[in-house]
């Protein structure tokens, strides 16, 4: 207050008279020292903060970056920043392993002012978490205190909780390679840090399907400060697995395994110039819950078991169908790869896990689904590959037992094999060790046929649908016994001309087929017409919802019936009834030309190219021999 305005007077005595220098504020700040400052009381430091806020001349502002200005927590004082990098921070809500100003320093906003103009900032949370926590938790023996490792969840739970897109990205990038999650050990129930990946949450399913499987880490619910609505958003966010985790396991394919995916794969082409890799993978505790399951009483193995189903089906929902694909990938002008079964799927496959309707856990292939009592999820039945429902329906129809099926199907028996074992004749009164009859004359417009069943003679056949005879008007107005055999011709030569069967123009078979496909909808107004020139099928069936359909159906259309000439696929056809099997029918309208409507009659045939169980190439193959 003493100055040559307010108080000339006293002004120019103590400056002339005493010669008393005078100390401004840019003679302050050359005189201020670490010494000095560290012995001044928070109160007389604020104070200069205060007074140091409000003078904005530019000699002064420079003078500010080489004073030790800033007093830290522990009362030592340090210059703002070293080289560039801050030495401190203001002080937040939350406590951080950043030095910060004494916060009874901070009490007014004229302080705060000055430490922002000085370029101080709040913490970086997520910085705080990155370099003060994570370090201690990428050791490779990790051994925290409990109150300390409740602080540091604390800690990251609010960096968690930045606006900041890219800083919660970059903290949770690295999270993932932190052992930072307090699991429990569902086998010996010892609690360990872990890093995200390696462990399940503690959802309700999770817990009852992996009880007392060793091995097994689910995150520890016992503390507070990981369970909850706050917690898991960061635990998933991070890796830790809320349904079953794929992890990648070694596998090895040989090179004849190796050609015959590159030859079955859509480029049809064996060659490579290099193999990139195989990726394969296994569920997360699969193994060692299938050892567990063994162990059970029937009523626990089946109640697991359908945890386990349950938990397949959430997968499945969760990753796709995709899911279940192991991929080879190898190069030949470019990058190609194609899916095979994964590791866990032959696990599974493999592993006597599937309660029968006793509750006995059999393997899959063994217990028809409908006995499980599980809900249905085609796509995992599909996958899994249960006992088709008609072997033990037709082993009820033919009074034999179904253990005795079930061992000629895995044995490869044949019925010729049992006749000969057991001297019994066949329907033409020939031993299995006579002569076999010559197949019936090859058609001049076809090559040489194959026969599925036993028996080489064309008969008039019939297919039901649902129970229910379908037939043509050959068969009367009764149900036919379904044949045990039938010629199937074959066409090999792509060069020959193909005639209409029924001799007629382009136009009129395109009438007809349209009348056909017409007639079909009329009785079966649900099927959906394809676009023109579909290659493969005419008809299909929606699925719900979006689903694949479920129902595929090829049209065929002849101005007689079977007594005049057969149906054909083409090769396109056969190759898509074989991918799809039970879903392909071949509907064929016979009498389709005839302008007397009550003479068309439509005959159903289900999976026409899976039926057949033997293929019989006769003496006309001799003309193809190589």
């Amino acid at each position: 207050e003493i100055t040559s305005n307010l108080t000339p007077d006293l002004y120019r005595y103590l400056t002339g008279e005493l010669g008393i220098a005078e100390i401004n504020p840019d003679g302050l700040i050359r005189r201020l020292n670490r010494e000095f400052l560290e012995a001044q009381s928070d109160r007389w430091i604020g104070r200069l903060y205060e007074f140091l806020n409000g003078q904005r001349a530019r000699n002064i502002q420079q003078l500010l970056p080489n004073i030790p200005l800033v007093r830290l927590e522990d009362g030592s004082h340090t210059r703002a920043f070293v080289d560039g990098k801050p030495q401190a921070y203001l002080p937040g809500k939350n406590p951080t392993g950043f030095p910060t100003v004494r916060r009874s320093v901070c009490r007014t906003e004229e302080v705060r002012g000055f430490l922002r103009l000085i370029g101080l900032r709040d913490p970086d949370l997520v910085d705080d978490v990155i370099k003060y926590i994570l370090p201690k938790y990428r050791a490779e023996v990790v051994d925290i205190p409990d109150q300390e490792y409740e602080s540091d969840i604390s800690r990251i739970l609010t960096a968690f909780g930045t606006d900041s897109t890219e800083r919660r990205t970059n903290l949770v990038s690295n999270l993932r390679g932190a052992r930072f999650v307090a699991a429990v050990d569902m086998g010996d129930k010892v609690c360990r840090l872990v890093m995200p990946r390696q462990a399940y949450l503690a959802t309700e399913r999770l817990k009852g399907l992996f009880k007392d499987v060793h091995g097994v880490l689910i995150v520890d619910d016992s503390r507070e400060y990981l369970r909850g609505e706050q917690a898991r958003p960061l635990l998933r966010n991070v890796g830790v697995a809320e349904y079953l985790s794929a992890i990648p396991v070694d596998t090895s394919l040989t090179p004849q395994e190796k050609r015959e995916l590159r030859l079955n794969s859509q480029w049809k082409d064996p060659n490579f110039t290099r193999d990139v890799e195989v990726e394969d993978f296994t569920l997360m505790g699969l193994d060692s819950l299938l050892t567990v399951l063994t162990g059970l009483s029937v009523e626990q193995g089946t109640v697991r078991a359908g945890l386990l189903w349950t938990a397949l089906g959430d997968f499945q929902t969760r990753h796709g169908v995709s899911a279940f694909n192991a991929w080879y990938r190898w190069y030949r002008y470019g990058d190609r790869h194609t899916a095979f079964p994964a590791s866990f799927l032959k696990t599974l496959q493999a592993v006597a896990w599937v309660p029968d309707k006793d509750g006995a856990l059999r393997l899959p292939g063994s217990v028809v689904f409908q006995d499980t009592g599980w809900i249905t999820n085609p796509v995992l039945a599909e996958k899994i590959q249960f006992k088709p429902a008609v072997i033990e329906e037709l082993a009820k129809e033919a009074g034999i037992e179904l253990g005795a099926l079930d061992f000629m199907r895995k044995h490869g028996i044949t019925e010729a094999e049992l006749r000969k074992k057991f001297g019994i004749k066949d329907d033409n009164g020939l031993r299995s060790t006579d002569s076999t009859p010559d197949a019936p004359a090859t058609p001049p417009s076809s090559v040489p046929s194959t026969t599925t069943g036993d028996v080489a003679t064309p008969r008039p056949t019939t297919t039901t649908d649902g129970g229910q005879s379908n037939t043509d008007d050959q068969a009367g107005s009764g149900p036919v016994k379904r044949p045990t055999g039938f010629v199937t011709y074959v066409k090999v030569d792509p060069k020959e001309s193909d005639e209409d069967p029924d001799e007629l123009t382009h136009k009129a078979r395109m009438d007809m087929e349209s009348e056909a496909i017409a007639f079909i909808l009329d009785k079966e107004p649900s099927l959906k017409q394809t676009h023109e020139g579909n290659r493969g099928y005419d008809l299909y069936e929606p699925g719900p919802d979006g689903e694949p359909p479920v129902k595929y159906i090829e049209v065929k259309a002849m101005s007689g019936t079977f007594k005049n000439r057969p149906a054909t696929l083409s090769k396109t056809q056969f190759e898509f009834a074989q991918k799809h099997q039970d879903a392909f029918w071949l509907y064929v309208v016979v009498n389709a030309g005839d302008p007397n409507l009550a003479q068309r009659n439509l005959v159903r045939i289900k999976n026409p190219a899976g039926k057949a169980q033997t293929f019989t190439f006769d003496r006309g193959w001799v003309e193809l021999r190589e």
